[in-house]
C-alpha cells in the first residue's frame, strides 16, 4: 500500500499553465521601469555571482564558483602545487623499516622508565630532608620566638628607660630657661 504523502512531503511539481500565469524576471522589470536591470542577470562586475531566470521566475545558480579575491596569498598556484608535492614526497620518502623501529622504540623507553624511575627516587629523597628538617624547625621555632620576645622586651625596657631620661633633661632646660 502506498502511503499518502503529507503537503509538506509533496514534491513541488509547477506545469507549464501554472509557469506560464507566473511573470518571470524579465516580465516584472519590464512592468516596472524604475526596477535597476544591472543587479539581474546583466551584472558584469567580475566578483559577483550571474543570475540566470528560469521559465518559472526563480533564479538559477551557474555551477561555477566566482574568484575569491578574500583569501590571496601572493603565492600562485604553480608554487602551490609544487611545494605540496614536495611535502608529500619528502613525507613519502622515509619510512624505516618497523623491526628496527620497534626496537629503538622500546630501548628508548626504557632509558625514560629508569630516567624517570630515578628522578622520583632522588625527589622523594629530598622530600624527606626536608620534611625531618620541617620537624627540627618546629621544635627551633618556640625557642626563637622566645628569644625575640626577650629581645623585644629588653628593647621595650631600654626605650622606656631613654624617655625618662630625656623628660628629666626637658624638666631641667625649662628651670633653667625660666631661672634667665
Amino acid at each position: 500500500m502506498a502511503k499518502p504523502l503529507l503537503n509538506s512531503e509533496q514534491p513541488f511539481v509547477q506545469t507549464e499553465s501554472e509557469s506560464s500565469q507566473t511573470p518571470g524576471i524579465n516580465e516584472v522589470m519590464a512592468m516596472d521601469p524604475k526596477m535597476e536591470t544591472s543587479s539581474y542577470s546583466e551584472q558584469t562586475e567580475p566578483n559577483v555571482r550571474q543570475m540566470e531566470v528560469g521559465p518559472g521566475g526563480d533564479f538559477k545558480m551557474p555551477c561555477t564558483s566566482p574568484p575569491n579575491s578574500k583569501f590571496k596569498s601572493g603565492r600562485s598556484s604553480e608554487q602551490i602545487d609544487s611545494y605540496r608535492s614536495s611535502s608529500n614526497s619528502a613525507m613519502s620518502e622515509h619510512k624505516p623499516r618497523p623491526d628496527k623501529e620497534t626496537e629503538r622504540q622500546k630501548i628508548d623507553l626504557d632509558l625514560v622508565l629508569k630516567e624517570v624511575g630515578n628522578d622520583l627516587k632522588t625527589g622523594c629523597l629530598q622530600w624527606t630532608n626536608v620534611f625531618q628538617e620541617s620537624g627540627d624547625f618546629e621544635k627551633f621555632c618556640p625557642t626563637r620566638v622566645d628569644k625575640l620576645l626577650a629581645e623585644a622586651k629588653a628593647l621595650e625596657e631600654n626605650l622606656t628607660h631613654q624617655k625618662e631620661q630625656l623628660m628629666d633633661r626637658l624638666k631641667a632646660l625649662s628651670r633653667t630657661l625660666q631661672t634667665i
